[in-house]
Parts: C-alpha cells; sequence; structure tokens
C-alpha cells in the first residue's frame, strides 16, 4: 500500500509541475481509477483528452477504467477509438477490448478479439478461456 501511495503522490506532482502534459494526467487518471477514485480519474482522463485528443493510449486506458467502473459498452466505444487513432497498437488495447466485450457478456466477440496475435502470452489467455467456456467450447477452453 505504500507504494500505491507514494506513486499517487509522485503522480500528482508531477501533473502540479506541468498541468499541461496529457501524459501526466493519464498517468494519475489511471492511479486514480485503480484506487476506485472514479470521478476523479474522469477529472484527470478528461484533462489529459482536452490537451491531446489524439492520445490513443489516454483513449484505450479509459476504457480499461470504464469497464472495471461497471461500463463495459463505453469501455468498448472509447477502446475503438483508441484503435483509430493508433491502427498499430501494442496487443494490451486488443485486451482492454476483449475485456470488455466479455463483461458485457459477448463471448463470441471477446473470442475474436483475444485470438489475435497480438494478445498471444499475455494473462488475456485466461479470459479467452472462460469467453470459451461461456460459449460451452470447453475443449477449445482446455
Amino acid at each position: 500500500m505504500e507504494s500505491c501511495a507514494r506513486s499517487l503522490a509522485e503522480a500528482q506532482q508531477a501533473a502540479a509541475l506541468d498541468p499541461n502534459d496529457a501524459g501526466n494526467r493519464r498517468v494519475l487518471g489511471i492511479l486514480l481509477g485503480h484506487g476506485r477514485r472514479w470521478a476523479e480519474a474522469d477529472v484527470e482522463f478528461d484533462d489529459a483528452l482536452e490537451l491531446d485528443p489524439n492520445h490513443a493510449d489516454a483513449w484505450a486506458m479509459r476504457a480499461d477504467l470504464a469497464t472495471l467502473g461497471g461500463q463495459p459498452a463505453e469501455g468498448i466505444e472509447l477502446v475503438r477509438k483508441a484503435l483509430r487513432l493508433n491502427p498499430h497498437p501494442p496487443g494490451w488495447y486488443y485486451w482492454q477490448l476483449g475485456q470488455a466485450q466479455y463483461a458485457i457478456r459477448d463471448y463470441e466477440a471477446a473470442v475474436h478479439t483475444l485470438h489475435r496475435p497480438e494478445t498471444y502470452r499475455t494473462t488475456s489467455r485466461r479470459l479467452l478461456t472462460a469467453s470459451l467456456a461461456q460459449l460451452g467450447r470447453l475443449d477449445e477452453a482446455r
């Protein structure tokens, strides 16, 4: 817990030192969101995306927090925007999309997303397995 508190304090200091740095605001939003401080995280993401509306990573991370905050349909919309902004994204964008698809119980879409080669050898395989099991495709899930 001490390291989380320190990380948050450091991110708050970075944002205070340069409030016009979208990256600082994004990192602060991530930390606040993972602390379940949803409203504060939203403010930081709003500020980051106002500063840099083409910050694909910020859109993708906001998608993660939307899904974790119980709004997976919004998460899908946000990560799709990130994918439009960055047509060659890191694999974790697809992990975010698959997670949101699973959360709204669109298991077919989650399987399709999580079968992408970009997600191979990541923790997304657990969610892929769960999606396959939800569809009754137990042999594939095994």
